[in-house]
């Protein structure tokens, strides 16, 4: 029965390292493969994300400030403009690589069902200059009552900031500005999300390994240290104990001689070392059972010579 017990507790133990080792392990596995991800995201052959956001940026009226003044725009075929809206498309790509060629279609439709009224050719620009090569290569595409505007561009390069890489303005004819879909054609190449969101997540995925899964790996580690202290003071406690149980029948003997001057000194240590036996088995026997499964169970080969505890 002692084998046993003490199979069962090295058993424990060797359970206790082995799930530590796994969720270490786990832990490990996952940072190593998030990181993994973002390297592959990035890779030469991954698909590029194109985000995108639609401004409203102005409105022109053509009523004066003055009374009984009235004004008017013209287009280039006479026709009034009563109002003009513009609206502007920012391109952003924010991988660690420029995008390869891409078609941006810009499909514009009013909530009357008309088609809406684009005024002049759209203005493509990089950091505020005229991209000519884009803009001779724009098609106006009307088709019932959408209006689709496509944009070819040979590439995009990276975006580091909140500056666009690339800026489409587009001029509409009425005070309603038309409501805008946006989509993108090319190999390799997708539509991304909102370009304030994507710059977050990318602002977020440029910080360091640990600072962006701080708090995940503050938890491993919290749950390392209790481990390693849990087993530390789980090994100190049987080791207290072992050194009690030795020490105890010596104690007990030499009681026995002051009061059993006659008897033997074998006799003496043999009922010591019961008396030591019987009493810490008692205590041993009133522990709450976690406690009693934990701590160090009285066995008779465990109160022998006290001197070698002491060492």
């Amino acid at each position: 029965m002692a084998l046993k017990a003490r199979w069962m507790r090295v058993q424990l133990l060797q359970g206790a390292a082995y799930l530590a080792g796994v969720g270490l392990a786990a832990a490990v596995s996952f940072f190593i493969g998030v990181q993994t991800n973002l390297v592959t995201a990035d890779a030469e052959h991954a698909t590029r994300f194109i985000d995108y956001v639609v401004n409203r940026e102005g409105l022109w009226n053509s009523i004066a400030p003055v009374d009984d003044v009235t004004g008017a725009f013209h287009d280039r075929e006479g026709r009034v403009v009563d109002a003009i809206s513009r609206q502007s498309v920012d391109l952003f790509n924010f991988s660690r690589r420029d995008a390869p060629e891409f078609d941006l279609q810009i499909d514009a439709s009013l909530s009357d069902g008309r088609l809406p009224r684009l005024l002049g050719k759209p203005s493509v620009t990089v950091d505020g200059s005229d991209d000519y090569p884009a803009e001779e290569k724009v098609k106006v595409i009307a088709k019932g009552s959408t209006l689709s505007i496509i944009v070819h561009f040979p590439n995009m390069s990276q975006t580091g900031d909140l500056r666009p890489a690339r800026k489409v303005a587009l001029y509409f004819s009425g005070r309603e500005a038309p409501i805008l879909a946006v989509s993108v054609r090319g190999a390799g190449i997708k539509a991304g999300k909102n370009a304030y969101v994507a710059f977050g997540e990318w602002t977020e995925g440029n910080l360091p390994f640990y600072v962006r899964h701080w708090l995940p790996l503050q938890l491993v580690m919290a749950i390392l240290l209790m481990v390693a202290a849990s087993a530390a003071i789980l090994l100190s406690n049987r080791s207290r104990q072992r050194r009690f149980y030795a020490v105890t029948p010596s104690v007990i003997e030499e009681r026995l001689k002051l009061l059993y001057r006659d008897a033997t000194q074998d006799k003496n240590a043999a009922a010591a070392k019961d008396v030591a036996l019987t009493l810490w088995s008692k205590i041993h026997s009133m522990y709450n059972p976690i406690d009693r499964f934990l701590a160090e169970k009285p066995e008779p080969d465990k109160f022998g010579n006290d001197n070698k505890a002491r060492s």
